[in-house]
C-alpha cells in the first residue's frame, strides 16, 4: 500500500476546489442606477454567461434600449423587464423595449435577440419586454428573436413588433434540432406589425413545436408570401392550455386575426407539420391566392375545436371563440379569383373541425372552405354567411361553400359532417 503525501497549501487548495462546486444562480440588474449592476443588457448576458450553467435572471429597469443586437449562446437565462428600480425590493411597473433600430422607428441590421443552442438543452424566458424594430442580419431570419438549436423560448407579458426579414420570421424565427426546439407564448403576448419575404410573418417554424395559450395571445397584422401571421414547415403547433393552472373558465382565447400573405393569409402548413388549436378565432386574414385563414399541404393535419371535452383545459367565454370569421381569398370580397376564403386544404392533408363557426368568410370559389383529396371532418360547425362571386351565366359546377375536389391522380374526397 503507497500513500500520497500532500503539502498544507495543496490541501487547502483542493479543499477550496471543492467546497466552490458550480456557481449559484445569480440576479444581475441592468439600468441608470448606482445600484444596478450594469449599464448594459449585453454585458449582464455575458456576466451570466460566466456565472455558470445554473438560470440566472436579468432585471432591466423600465426604459428603451436602442441599438440592441443581443446575443445568447449555450446559456439559459430569465430576462425580465418592466422593474422600477435596481433595488432588491424593486416591483415591476411597465415594460421595457429592446429596441434593434439604428434610428428612431427604422428597422435595424440584425435580429434584436439572437439565440443559439448547439448540443445542450437551453430554456430562455422573456417577461414585460417589447421587442421591435429589427432585422435579420446575415441569414435573413429571425427580425425580433431568431432562435436555433436544442432551445425552450417561453414569452410571458412581451410584444414582438414591427420587424422586417428578407427570408423567414419577421417577428420570430426558431429553427429546432430534431424537433428539439420549443416556442411557448403564455399570457399576454401579442405579436403585431412584423413582414417576412419569405414565410411567418409574425412566427416561423421550422422542425419545432410551438405551444400557445388560449388566453391574451394575438398575432396580427403581420404580412409574408406564405403564412402571414405563423408558418410552420414539419413539427407541431398546440393552442389551448399553457403555461398556467389549466383550470380557467373565463379565458379570452387565442388569435390569430388581420394578417395577409399570398398563400395562408393566417397560417401556412406544410411538411406534416400538426396544427391542434383549441379556443382559437382565426379571422380576419387575408391571401391573395388561397387559404384566407389556413393553407395546408404536404401531409399537414389540422384539428380546431372548442375545449368542450376537458372540463380541465382552459376554456373562452367568450361569444366569438373557436370560429373561421370573415377570412378572404383573391382580389375582393367576394372576387375574380382565390380559393378556399376559410381553409385550403391540399392533396394529403387531413381536417377536422368540431364545435366551432365556420362563418362570413368570402372567395372567388369555396369561401368556407376546399378540400383536394383529403379528408375533412366536421361535427357540430355553425356555417353561416360565406359568400362567393355568382356571375349570370357561368358555370358554377363544384363551386360551393364547402367544396370537395380530386385532381388527377388524387386519392377521391372523403367528408364526413356530424351533427
Amino acid at each position: 500500500m503507497s500513500f500520497q503525501v500532500f503539502s498544507r497549501g495543496r490541501l487547502f487548495a483542493a479543499a477550496c476546489v471543492l467546497a466552490a462546486g458550480p456557481a449559484a444562480a445569480a440576479v444581475f440588474t441592468v439600468g441608470p442606477g448606482a445600484d444596478c449592476s450594469h449599464v448594459r443588457v449585453q454585458d449582464a448576458l455575458d456576466a451570466a454567461a460566466a456565472n455558470g450553467p445554473e438560470e440566472d435572471e436579468i432585471r432591466l429597469v423600465a426604459a428603451e434600449h436602442t441599438l440592441q443586437r443581443l446575443r445568447v449562446e449555450q446559456q439559459s437565462v430569465t430576462v425580465s423587464g418592466g422593474w422600477a428600480s435596481c433595488a432588491a425590493d424593486a416591483l415591476p411597473v411597465g415594460a421595457t423595449a429592446l429596441i434593434g433600430g439604428h434610428e428612431a422607428g427604422a428597422p435595424g441590421t440584425d435580429a434584436v435577440l439572437r439565440v443559439r443552442a448547439d448540443g445542450l438543452y437551453t430554456d430562455v424566458t422573456l417577461r414585460r419586454l417589447v421587442i421591435r424594430d429589427g432585422s435579420g442580419g446575415a441569414d435573413g431570419h429571425g427580425g425580433g428573436i431568431d432562435a436555433a438549436g436544442s432551445v425552450r423560448l417561453v414569452l410571458q407579458d412581451v410584444e414582438v413588433l414591427d420587424n422586417r426579414v428578407d427570408g423567414n420570421g419577421g417577428g420570430i424565427a426558431l429553427a429546432g434540432t430534431n424537433l428539439a426546439g420549443v416556442l411557448e407564448l403564455h399570457a399576454g403576448v401579442r405579436i403585431a406589425g412584423n413582414v417576412a419575404g419569405q414565410a411567418g410573418g409574425g412566427v416561423y417554424l421550422e422542425r419545432a413545436s410551438a405551444r400557445i395559450r388560449a388566453d391574451r395571445t394575438e398575432i396580427g397584422g403581420n404580412r409574408a408570401a406564405r403564412g402571414g401571421g405563423l408558418a410552420a414547415v414539419g413539427g407541431s403547433i398546440g393552442i389551448g392550455s399553457v403555461g398556467e393552472p389549466d383550470v380557467q373558465h373565463d379565458a379570452t382565447g387565442a388569435r390569430i386575426t388581420g394578417n395577409a400573405a399570398q398563400r395562408g393569409g393566417g397560417v401556412h402548413l406544410e411538411a406534416g407539420a400538426l396544427f391542434d388549436a383549441h379556443e382559437l378565432a382565426l379571422s380576419f386574414n387575408h391571401a391573395e391566392e388561397a387559404g384566407g385563414g389556413l393553407y395546408a399541404s404536404g401531409g399537414a393535419q389540422v384539428r380546431m375545436q372548442r375545449s368542450y371535452s376537458n372540463v380541465f383545459a382552459v376554456q373562452c367565454s367568450g361569444a366569438d371563440c373557436a370560429r373561421i370569421e370573415g377570412n378572404q381569398a383573391g382580389d375582393g370580397c367576394p372576387g375574380t379569383r382565390g380559393e378556399g376564403g376559410g381553409l385550403y386544404l391540399e392533396a394529403d392533408t387531413r381536417a377536422t373541425l368540431r364545435q366551432l363557426a365556420l362563418i362570413d368568410n368570402c372567395a372567388w370559389g369555396s369561401p368556407g372552405a376546399i378540400s383536394w383529396g383529403t379528408q375533412l371532418d366536421l361535427e357540430g360547425v355553425l356555417v353561416a354567411g360565406n359568400r362567393l362571386t355568382w356571375r349570370e351565366g357561368a358555370n358554377y359546377t363544384g363551386r360551393r361553400v364547402i367544396s370537395y375536389a380530386s385532381r388527377v391522380g388524387a386519392v377521391p374526397a372523403r367528408r364526413g359532417c356530424r351533427s
